[in-house]
């Protein structure tokens, strides 16, 4: 076995690699791949995904196999089933190596030291071995995949596919590493003919993989080492340079998980294969529920249809409604990362959903409201309070420790000195970086669409999109790449 630190390098190694390469990769491809019939486009895409992954380390590729057989074994037998006891135990004992696959990866180490630390507080020394695991790349994703598939089949929202369709959902090498989180009633449908690419859907799939490069480069990752030094040692920062933090992680976090997305369904648009947005402008947005509806759509949809509502969403009253929506952010956390960090920091969304619905129920209580129409003013006030809410949880997010949390917290509201000349930079560098955000995101927001440009758009206008995009990933983009940020969970 390889050390966790030699680990640690591959998985950059491989982040960094596949920024790029196989972006150019799969226009290589692409003439042999439309060159084949339906079936064998399939295929195609199934070996391309296996060697995608164990790229990353083939050891793991052997879990994605097994995985998708007992997976498929699992969807059959539910739907073969003749009552719906015996649907419901294969789903539970379905659920339950899905889960606790992804535990033993994703949680062991987690709830093993918290378990020891529990009992130390009360002067007792547990002796409990502690695993060096790997987390295998996109489990997380895949798995939620899988569990989705599943629960429609037990609710007939479903039929299974045959088995190649189904291996080629799972492993879908777009989707894989980072997501979105793929809903099998909208893609096995455009699997299962052969696909033909238009000329719209390749300008629109080249023009969201610059656009996510562009994002990735010129923004996240720009923007990295910033953030890396404010956050290695907060205490020893001004209270304005923490601030500044604060702002250029979330439009890091932004930047660097949008554009990845933008890129891999670029990559799925020339494959004539469409998966879902999973941003829109989310920072453009008026309110926390607002702001999840925007905000890694794909995750907070299927916490809603698979945990939200299962557990009884608002039809049980509004104690429970509140209950549920922290309960459902809680483990949205937790789904992050196995930290007290990203525990908290769902928790704190949870609070918030929950202030956000008190507050509409309460006045949903004193009568019918007709729609508000707000004033710029009000927008842009209720815009900016949703930014600096969702920013403050961020800090959670991006700590390392509850310890480092905690003194970057501390420090932001006591460390108030005169700005001097390295905060003046961060000021200017934090402008310009929600600016250049601003420039990418307002017109989509205002025009409601996910491109710059479209071919309604003249045409000298997108030559020059086009060429800004290029040109500012070639030659003014850094040096500095740095893994794709969900490529951790």
């Amino acid at each position: 076995m390889h050390s966790l630190s030699n680990y640690i390098n591959e998985l950059n190694r491989f982040s960094g690699a596949t920024n790029y390469w196989f972006i150019f990769l799969i226009f290589a491809i692409l003439p042999l791949y439309y060159s084949l019939r339906k079936p064998w486009q399939n295929i195609f895409l199934i070996v391309a995904s296996y060697v995608f992954y164990g790229f990353w380390d083939y050891r793991f590729l052997s879990l994605v196999i097994i995985t998708t057989l007992l997976n498929y074994f699992f969807s059959s037998k539910i739907h073969r089933a003749n009552d719906h006891a015996t649907k419901k135990i294969i789903l539970i004992i379905s659920l339950i190596y899905n889960l606790g696959i992804l535990g033993f990866f994703k949680y062991y180490n987690f709830f093993i030291t918290s378990f020891i630390a529990a009992f130390q507080s009360f002067g007792f020394i547990p002796h409990v071995k502690i695993l060096n695991i790997i987390l295998p790349l996109g489990i997380s994703f895949f798995t939620f995949k899988i569990m989705g598939y599943l629960v429609d089949i037990y609710k007939n929202k479903q039929t299974p596919s045959n088995l190649a369709s189904f291996a080629l959902f799972v492993s879908y090498f777009p989707e894989i590493s980072a997501g979105p989180i793929g809903r099998a009633h909208k893609f096995l449908p455009q699997i299962e003919r052969r696909r033909l690419i238009a000329k719209e859907q390749m300008f629109a799939g080249a023009q969201l993989i610059l656009l996510g490069l562009f994002k990735k480069k010129m923004i996240a990752d720009a923007i990295a080492p910033y953030v890396d030094q404010l956050y290695s040692s907060p205490q020893g920062f001004m209270s304005v340079a923490l601030l500044c933090g604060m702002y250029l992680y979330a439009l890091q976090i932004y930047a660097d998980f949008s554009g990845y997305t933008d890129i891999v369904r670029g990559i799925s648009k020339l494959l004539g294969i469409e998966i879902m947005e999973n941003f829109k402008q989310p920072y453009l947005s008026r309110g926390i529920s607002e702001f999840w509806r925007r905000w890694h759509i794909s995750l907070s949809s299927w916490l809603k249809d698979y945990l939200y509502i299962p557990l009884g969403g608002n039809r049980r009253g509004d104690i429970r409604t509140y209950i549920n929506l922290l309960i459902t952010m809680l483990l949205c956390g937790l789904w992050h990362g196995a930290s007290w960090t990203f525990v908290i920091w769902g928790g704190i969304h949870g609070i918030y959903l929950t202030i956000n619905r008190y507050i509409k129920d309460s006045l949903n209580k004193r009568g019918p409201t007709e729609q508000a129409n707000y004033s710029n003013v009000r927008l842009i006030i209720l815009i900016l309070i949703t930014f600096h809410m969702t920013s403050f949880a961020w800090i959670f997010f991006r700590a390392p420790d509850l310890a480092t949390a905690t003194s970057y917290i501390f420090s932001l509201f006591n460390n108030i000195s005169p700005i001097n000349h390295a905060s003046t930079l961060l000021i200017i560098l934090t402008l310009f970086y929600t600016a250049l955000v601003l420039m990418i995101d307002y017109p989509s927001y205002r025009a409601d669409r996910e491109l710059l440009v479209t071919s309604e758009t003249p045409w000298l206008w997108r030559g020059v999109v086009y060429a800004l995009l290029i040109l500012s990933i070639t030659f003014i983009g850094g040096s500095y790449v740095k893994p794709f940020i969900y490529f951790n969970f």
